[in-house]
């Protein structure tokens, strides 16, 4: 019987390696003044590395030294497959993401496309030659650019330390993704080191952040008004707030906008610095209270854009803005009667335009929800079953008024699987989470089915479409996602044709912030609603039902709507045209920045 090579069962195939990846990562490197880059660049792959596509079609490195057994870079021939076990047990925390090495790349990989924007991953690596050989294989340059990506030599501790001193706003690292490949001393050096410069630069922070104090806002007499725009809240719709709003100013107002845009941005201390340093007549604060840097002023605002966001409302002399009635009433709830609640709501910019050239594409207008229970956090075996009822009930119900209401698909949950939720706050979590994943997932996922089946043609515009398909249901056919992160990003990058209509739905609010944009465009507006009173109240005169807006209850008055428009071109653009001259003269943020600032004594 011939022996067997057991160290080829999982040989891999044969790959090419693309010389720019290495280069193009040696750049981005440059371009951020890291220390040690003559070190990194001068380390070359000794020649018994061989690249190899693995057995699960990863690009690596099969070590394969004379006269020992050959192995794979990192000790896996799979490192694709391991990567996502490793991660589904790893949570990166509230600080930035550690790890103990950048092993084949992979796991690197996977955390970068899966944590949120404003997350790092400090990566200190231990051995040159692991880290060279990573960087040959995996194009981290954009995230190295943009700080997402911050890579750590072996004895680069005081490196790591100057680097979060010059970048107030960068978090610390944090909890650290465990690799099996690497020694457990090195692991916990790794983990001491980061606990203790977290701690004392989180300590010089809190110390830091006490001694700011903005400056007495300047007489109105004495310059035009200085706005700020700020959130620290790691919030996709926050960002595009503070962004329309600052687009839609212009020259009338000088605006300071700051958001949690990037990893830089993360921590409360550099806005507050650039609020100190801008020195506001007003501000406004988004889906937050104001910092304790602005004191008690009376020109600070809350801007609430979410019922979920409500909550974080606090009393005091900032008047609260809601985005939408739903907010306003969920405001009026949390707060007492005699503090002002001014209605801020959703606006257009002003500088929209309508289309002339017409499409037959439907512009989707939905945000991508992943509803699984583990995103959601729902890990008790009992309410993982309530749940997953829940996510069928859904699906089944999305065109009648009782699925779109979290507490009736929750007690009829319970009526059809015997289960029950006696605990008051967990009910109400459970509830929370129905509404603002559970329910937009459902009726989202439901209408694209349906669209697809019918062949309609449909973009999808809106967040989290470019994100790795994680949901239930992944775009393809004649439904393809757009590009950019929000809704405003793809328009001002594309510019399409208008579309046959712009359809809205899944939204755990009717009113969604694109819809006075999508409407001044002139695009034709169709909106998942159960019934036009309903929509009417939600949308507080902004839009009218019949006149503006086609409210839509099922798939069937989706398609009887979509009809309409392609059969009547000319009603379709006196449609659009009604809309965008009703918006543009109306409903802009710099009208409601300007009512704002008068109602704060400002010019």
């Amino acid at each position: 019987m011939p022996d067997l090579a057991l160290s080829g069962l999982d040989e891999g195939s044969d790959a090419r390696l693309d010389p720019d990846v290495w280069q193009r990562n040696l750049a981005a490197l440059a371009a951020v003044g890291w220390p040690a880059l003559n070190v990194l660049a001068a380390t070359t792959l000794p020649p018994h590395f061989r690249l190899r596509r693995s057995i699960d079609g990863w690009l690596s490195f099969r070590v394969e030294p004379a006269g020992e057994q050959p192995c794979w870079l990192d000790r896996s021939g799979a490192p694709l497959t391991r990567a996502e076990a490793l991660l589904s047990m790893y949570a990166c925390g509230e600080l930035n993401a550690t790890m103990p090495g950048a092993g084949s790349g992979a796991e690197l990989s996977l955390l970068l496309e899966r944590l949120p924007r404003h997350k790092a991953v400090f990566v200190w690596e231990w051995a040159w030659l692991a880290l060279a050989a990573a960087l040959h294989v995996v194009d981290v340059a954009e995230a190295i650019r943009s700080r997402r990506l911050i890579l750590i030599p072996p004895d680069g501790g005081a490196y790591l330390e100057s680097l979060l001193d010059a970048e107030p706003g960068l978090l610390p690292p944090g909890n650290i993704l465990r690799l099996p490949h690497v020694s457990g001393e090195w692991i916990e050096q790794v983990h001491a080191r980061c606990a203790r410069l977290s701690a004392e630069v989180l300590a010089r922070r809190s110390a830091a952040l006490r001694e700011l104090k903005v400056p007495a806002p300047v007489p109105a007499a004495a310059g035009p008004p200085r706005l700020a725009l700020l959130t620290t809240q790691p919030d996709g719709l926050a960002r595009f707030a503070t962004a329309l709003v600052r687009d839609s100013c212009g020259g009338s107002v000088e605006t300071l906008r700051s958001a949690v845009d990037d990893p830089p941005g993360a921590h409360p201390l550099i806005h507050a610095r650039r609020l100190v340093e801008f020195a506001p007549t007003h501000t406004i604060f988004v889906n937050q209270p104001p910092l304790p840097v602005c004191g008690d002023s009376p020109a600070a605002s809350q801007w609430y854009l979410s019922t979920g966001a409500a909550a974080r409302a606090v009393p005091g002399s900032a008047a609260l803005l809601p985005a939408t009635p739903a907010v306003e009433a969920a405001l009026r709830r949390c707060v007492a009667a005699s503090q002002g609640v001014v209605p801020f709501y959703w606006a257009c910019v002003g500088d929209e335009s309508p289309n002339d050239e017409l499409g037959d594409e439907i512009a989707l207008c939905v945000d991508r929800h992943d509803d699984s229970a583990a995103a959601c956090g729902v890990d008790q075996p009992t309410h993982r079953m309530l749940w997953d009822k829940m996510r069928d009930l859904a699906r089944r119900l999305w065109e009648t008024p009782d699925g779109q209401r979290a507490d009736a698909l929750l007690a009829r949950a319970e009526r059809e699987t015997g289960l029950g939720v006696a605990e008051r706050d967990v009910r109400e979590k459970l509830v929370q989470l129905a509404a603002g994943e559970l329910i937009p997932a459902a009726t989202t996922e439901r209408i694209i089915e349906l669209l697809r089946h019918d062949d309609q043609r449909a973009v999808l515009v809106g967040s989290g479409w470019g994100r790795p398909a994680r949901a239930t249901w992944v775009p393809g056919g004649a439904i393809q996602p757009g590009t950019g992160e929000d809704f405003w990003t793809q328009v001002r990058l594309n510019r399409p044709r208008a579309p046959l209509a712009a359809v809205f739905a899944g939204g755990a609010d009717p009113f969604a912030a694109a819809l006075p944009i999508a409407g001044a465009m002139g695009w034709p507006l169709i909106v998942h609603a159960p019934a036009a009173d309903v929509l009417g109240r939600a949308l507080g005169g902004l839009l009218t039902p019949g006149q503006h807006v086609a409210p839509f209850a099922s798939y069937r008055d989706l398609i009887a709507a979509l009809r309409r428009l392609r059969d009547d071109p000319r009603e379709r653009q006196r449609i659009g045209r009604r809309t965008h001259e009703h918006l543009v003269a109306r409903h802009t943020y710099r009208q409601r920045v300007a009512a704002l600032l008068t109602s704060q004594g400002g010019p």
